[in-house]
């Protein structure tokens, strides 16, 4: 069976590792490899996996037509499936419509996803307001309320501890690519990697040439640098990717706290998607 390259809009075999025309990573292949939902029925069990409210709630309708204004759903119209939003004034944009199953799902999916990130960015949000709000009442009708610079100063410690999480993070999770002699290298979540010609292959520091760790601004770059192979897989588009850091295992980062409360109002509702 052939199906369309994302990138390019070539067609090619739904079974190639990459696309012979482009070089870009074939996404189907992929999707299959790191056990993302595929059809309709495994995103609904991904869903009830995660414990997600009712779709009245999420605004999330999978198989389902729905019609009423705010909406996001993915249903199968004979031989075609649709992904769709339903605006605030009822006004319905097409997302997609064709006959790859996988891809339909993927894309609402990756919008679930997103959503229920940034549902649980809104409940932070609303518990770091009582907390702040509560720590100024005083227990004692005799006490005087704390200082305000007291306050500014908690929430600043505040600010920086979450400032320095997100600095470890984003190191430990950044991917740096370096060539040296025609080898590529990548170092990411504090591991080594080499590619093959094919996949990454993790390496222990001491087989990485020293004059590469000695001068690693001179040897690395961006992978998106217009100078890069296109040919050479992206590490986060590799099989050793997928199965070690893109698994269903990692899907807990998007359970649902049945202590929190998901306000579809937070969703912007007037964007095409």
């Amino acid at each position: 069976m052939e199906i369309k390259c994302e990138y390019c809009g070539s067609m090619i075999q739904e079974s190639a590792e990459k696309c012979p025309y482009c070089g870009a990573t074939n996404n189907a292949v992929k999707r299959t490899t790191d056990g993302t939902p595929k059809t309709i029925e495994q995103l609904q069990k991904w869903y009830e996996d995660r414990q997600l409210p009712p779709y009245e709630v999420t605004r999330f309708f999978i198989g389902i037509n729905y019609t009423n204004p705010k909406a996001f759903g993915i249903y199968k119209d004979g031989n075609e499936f649709v992904v769709y939003k339903n605006k605030a004034d009822g006004q319905r944009v097409i997302r997609y419509r064709g006959t790859d199953e996988a891809y339909a799902v993927n894309e609402l999916y990756l919008k679930l996803k997103d959503e229920i990130l940034n549902q649980k960015a809104h409940n932070q949000d609303r518990r770091s307001g009582v907390v702040n709000s509560s720590s100024t009442n005083s227990t004692d009708g005799n006490k005087r309320p704390p200082a305000k610079w007291s306050g500014v100063l908690k929430n600043g410690l505040f600010v920086l501890g979450i400032i320095a999480i997100i600095i470890v993070m984003f190191n430990y999770y950044k991917v740096d690519y370096y060539r040296y002699n025609d080898t590529i290298y990548v170092n990411s979540r504090y591991e080594w990697f080499e590619y093959d010609g094919y996949d990454y292959d993790v390496v222990d520091e001491s087989d990485i040439p020293a004059d590469m760790l000695d001068n690693k601004s001179t040897y690395g770059f961006d992978y998106s640098d217009s100078k890069w192979d296109s040919s050479i897989t992206e590490f986060k588009d590799s099989n050793y990717y997928a199965e070690h850091y893109d698994s269903s295992d990692q899907d807990s980062d998007f359970d649902w706290d049945s202590g929190d409360s998901w306000d579809s109002n937070d969703t912007n509702w007037d964007s095409d998607w």
